[in-house]
């Protein structure tokens, strides 16, 4: 047997006398060979076939348990899209911090007004902060305004009828405190000639909306705390969403 250069042919040769013989030997010879050969391949091959199919398999259910786990993981997160939810939190955080610090202001300038009028006032002013009925008005002005800003959040329609009543009540209240402090003054005036009466309109307007900004800054207070509460439950979920994805 002689390779053939340096090709995958090889050259078969056999000598004898009977002519005969020397032909059905290389014939045998030849047909067991291609046989055999043929076995050999089909062999080879069919064991590569089977062992790219089985991890084919394999792969395959694995890939199907990591979208499985990945879709338990979003249903039991609650979670849609999460850079979605992600940037939807982000927004809401930063226009709760704007209007936190739009309120801030708003109390300042409040405050500021108040502390003005009370020195116009002088001491006109302990009757407007010491006066139990003007007292009691104003906090359950302040209590109903208070309910008034958390329904304001508060899509159900019952809500909304509430809130109409709330609102009726509040004016209510309005009204009796500035008849209520109407009544305390009458033709006194300030060292600037401003009438008292006017003084203590403009005390219980500015007095009403610090008590708002201070109701409101509670709320955002609370909205803040729930947004970094989400974020502390957001931040690992992130992380364990992109291993999953990575493993897909």
């Amino acid at each position: 047997v002689i390779r053939v250069q340096a090709s995958d042919i090889i050259q078969l040769s056999f000598e004898t006398d009977d002519p005969g013989v020397c032909h059905d030997v290389l014939e045998l010879i030849s047909t067991v060979f291609i046989k055999n050969f043929k076995k050999l391949k089909r062999g080879e091959t069919s064991n590569v076939a089977d062992f790219f199919e089985k991890q084919t398999q394999l792969a395959y259910q694995k890939l199907s348990a990591a979208e499985e786990s990945l879709k338990n993981f979003r249903i039991q997160n609650k979670i849609i899209n999460y850079d979605e939810q992600t940037k939807f939190i982000s927004e809401k955080h930063e226009n709760i911090i704007d209007e936190r610090n739009k309120e801030k202001m708003e109390l300042v300038a409040a405050e500021s007004s108040i502390n003005k009028i009370n020195e116009k006032l002088g001491s006109a002013q302990k009757s407007l902060k010491l006066n139990g009925e003007i007292l009691n008005i104003r906090n359950e002005l302040s209590a109903v305004n208070t309910e008034i800003l958390l329904l304001n959040t508060d899509e159900n329609p019952k809500s909304l009828q509430k809130q109409i009543k709330l609102n009726s009540k509040a004016n209510e209240l309005k009204t009796q405190l500035d008849t209520k402090v109407e009544g305390l003054f009458t033709t006194t005036t300030s060292k600037e000639g401003v009438s008292h009466k006017d003084l203590a309109k403009m005390w219980v307007d500015n007095v009403l909306k610090a008590d708002e900004s201070k109701a409101k800054l509670s709320i955002y207070g609370q909205r803040m705390d729930e947004i970094e509460s989400n974020y502390d439950i957001f931040a690992p979920l992130g992380s364990n969403i992109s291993k999953m994805e990575r493993e897909i």
